[in-house]
């Protein structure tokens, strides 16, 4: 179930309490179990400008989505890439749940 709110209403970003980790995603609401919270928005990569981006060190917000295709959402307004899956500190409860057409 998706939260029927704009995600600006319940969602900011600030420094992550994971130290060294940036800006991380919080939220001012009780968040429960299977609630999609938000969604990534990104621009949809060839295999080679990924590499590309790679290569330059411009790979920080990628997603490597279930078709095996890459969402890179660095240049877009989106909050969900500011979540942390963060599996070397704690079990994370994130997934990602592909957009049905």
């Amino acid at each position: 179930m998706k939260i029927e709110a704009p995600e600006s209403d319940y969602l900011y970003i600030q420094d992550s309490q994971i130290p060294n980790a940036g800006k991380g995603l919080f939220t001012a609401i009780d968040i429960y179990p299977n609630e999609i919270i938000s969604l990534f928005k990104g621009e949809i990569l060839s295999n080679k400008e990924a590499q590309k981006r790679v290569s330059e060190g411009n790979d920080r917000y990628f997603i490597n989505m279930l078709d095996g295709s890459i969402l890179d959402s660095m240049n877009v307004d989106c909050f969900a890439k500011y979540a942390n899956d963060a599996e070397a500190f704690s079990k994370s409860h994130s997934k990602i749940i592909p957009k049905s057409h």
